[in-house]
């Protein structure tokens, strides 16, 4: 599994607090046939409760983007089961975005974040701290913004916070990393 926040403003995280932020779950999975029909399954509930759910298509197989009313603009959040992975994300673009390029990969501060973590271990959570902070700087307005300017600050020197995971059928491995720039000023 893992989780991971990414710049997208389509999504009703962005449009309430005014931050161009989104989020990507992935989890691993053996079954897909079966995930695929509860994944219908639960889209035609959600419609018969009176939730809007337009049926959209990502690698060939259907992706449920979920919007509390009809008319909304935004979604609150958007699911799809592929063949390997159950995907839950903020908004079909970022469904989408996935499938775009290994744009995080080619990050410096993401390529230095992974090697400070032993040989084997499993990405399952990024957050480029600097990037978030930077992001909410930007799209927080009003009382909002002033509060944010007291404590961003203090976040300044932590760059990035990673976690990476090892198991085997004897043994998991969970490592957390806060990386903290000690000449930040």
């Amino acid at each position: 599994w893992t989780v991971a926040l990414v710049p997208s403003s389509n999504n009703v995280f962005a449009e309430e607090v005014g931050v161009a932020i989104g989020a990507v779950g992935l989890v691993g999975i053996s079954d897909s046939a079966t995930l695929q029909t509860m994944a219908a399954d639960m889209a035609d509930t959600l419609e018969a409760d009176g939730v809007e759910v337009d049926t959209l298509t990502h690698e060939g197989q259907p992706a449920y983007e979920v919007y509390e009313y009809a008319d909304d603009n935004e979604p609150l959040f958007t699911y799809h089961v592929g063949e390997e992975f159950v995907t839950i994300t903020s908004s079909y673009e970022e469904l989408e975005s996935l499938a775009v390029g290994d744009r995080l990969t080619q990050s410096d501060r993401y390529k230095q974040v992974w090697r400070a973590f032993p040989r084997g271990m499993k990405p399952v959570l990024y957050a480029d701290v600097t990037g978030l902070v930077a992001a909410f700087l930007d799209g927080l307005t009003g009382y909002d913004l002033e509060d944010f300017e007291q404590v961003a600050p203090y976040l300044e020197p932590v760059t990035a916070v990673a976690a990476a995971s090892q198991s085997n059928a004897t043994m998991s491995h969970q490592t957390l990393l806060v990386f903290i720039e000690t000449n930040a000023k």
